[in-house]
């Protein structure tokens, strides 16, 4: 009965078009705009049900593709900004962060999961970028040196900007 009914609500749909193009054609008529609103009213109400109508048609098997599909997609689409920002950062995902990016779109890890990698990403990357020129730093003025007290404030300072995020 649903693809029945489906076609039904869609005629009906149709109908109610052609009164609102005539409703449009017939523009210097006084009661055009009240036709023209009265049969988009018509047009919204039977398309939704056609829609609720036609969905319930659909076997559960399309329903379960359609709904991994666009769920896949959307992780596509996830993972495709997410390589788009870390190149615009200069980071580019190496060999282990493409198979956890991989494992995301096939839905085998969890967007948690991912996030958590991300950020082990970012802070690996900025703790490698401060060694790199800090030992430069050193290596082109071998007399300045950080104190033990300096790096303990820096380390507190972290500690607290992490614990108020």
């Amino acid at each position: 009965m649903t693809k029945k009914a489906c076609n039904i609500y869609l005629n009906q749909a149709i109908t109610s078009l052609e009164k609102m193009r005539s409703a449009v054609n017939d523009e210097l008529g006084p009661d055009a705009a009240i036709d023209f609103l009265e049969a988009a009213q018509e047009v919204t109400q039977m398309l939704g049900l056609s829609v609720s109508e036609g969905m319930s048609a659909i076997s559960k098997s399309s329903l379960g593709k359609l709904s991994h599909m666009s769920e896949r997609l959307y992780r596509e689409r996830h993972v495709a900004q997410m390589i788009a920002s870390s190149l615009l950062e200069g980071l580019a995902p190496d060999e282990s962060d493409q198979v956890m990016l991989q494992a995301y779109v096939n839905g085998e890890v969890t967007i948690e999961s991912l996030l958590a990698h991300a950020r082990q990403f970012a802070t690996l990357a900025a703790y490698e970028e401060w060694r790199r020129a800090n030992a430069q730093n050193l290596i082109d003025n071998p007399q300045r040196c950080i104190s033990t007290q300096q790096v303990m404030n820096e380390m507190q300072a972290l500690i607290k900007r992490k614990k108020s995020k």
